[in-house]
């Protein structure tokens, strides 16, 4: 079943099959079967209730995949719109590695919401950037993650649109992080890294401010 151009109908029964064969795991259990619920008892789903639904329907189908490691997220998540080259934000990431427990990059881009984070050693995706509109999860708009290699990987059911932006703001990044990073934040007068009214003249200029200059390894003074 190709799941971007399947019907509500379809996705649901296809995920329900997956539940009764006990191929959904169990920390989805729950959370799937309130998706199941939910179309049963309005016979519709949201667009975002639509998109966790085929997110929960290829997750258990990866888990179900023997043949493919488990510790490979590139094996595990073909994607013929990955695109390549955005190495400098996994460098950006891992320069702060042992100073913030939970590093993020926020920024606002054409009429968008963007939040960038690494994922935990405990997380699938362990090591990777993942994108979203930084919402808390069910709510979030998830929008994809960067890999090891560097490749983005969009979210299977992107609009045209939102891709476009999510791909024009990583390019933006990776071109000069520091550079459009501090461009951003000048413009709004916070940091992009911690969301902190800049008050200084020397933190004003940069677009950012000394502590998290030093954390994430940017140019300062």
């Amino acid at each position: 079943m190709d799941i971007n151009k399947a019907s509500q109908p379809e996705l649901v029964t296809e995920l329900k099959g997956l539940l009764h064969l006990d191929m959904v795991a169990d920390k989805d259990k729950e959370f799937c079967t309130s998706l199941c619920d939910a179309y049963d008892k309005y016979e519709s789903l949201s667009q975002k209730q639509e998109f966790w639904v085929g997110k929960m329907i290829e997750r258990a189908l990866r888990g179900s995949d023997s043949s493919k490691p488990s510790n490979s997220v590139t094996s595990s998540m073909p994607d013929q719109n990955a695109v390549d080259g955005f190495g400098e934000i996994l460098d950006l990431f891992d320069s702060v590695q042992g100073k913030l427990k939970w590093p993020k990059l926020m920024i606002d881009h054409r009429g968008e919401k963007f939040c960038l984070k690494q994922a935990g050693p405990k997380s699938k995706y362990a090591g990777c950037v993942l994108i979203d509109d930084g919402k808390k999860f069910p709510d979030n708009d998830w929008r994809g993650f960067i890999d090891h290699d560097g490749v983005y990987h969009p979210a299977k059911m992107m609009s045209e649109e939102m891709l476009e932006k999510t791909r024009d703001l990583l390019e933006k990044i990776s071109g000069d992080p520091a550079g459009y990073i501090g461009m951003k934040g000048k413009k709004v007068g916070s940091c992009c890294f911690c969301k902190k009214s800049l008050t200084t003249n020397e933190s004003l200029e940069a677009g950012y401010g000394p502590v998290c200059a030093d954390n994430w390894g940017l140019p300062w003074g």
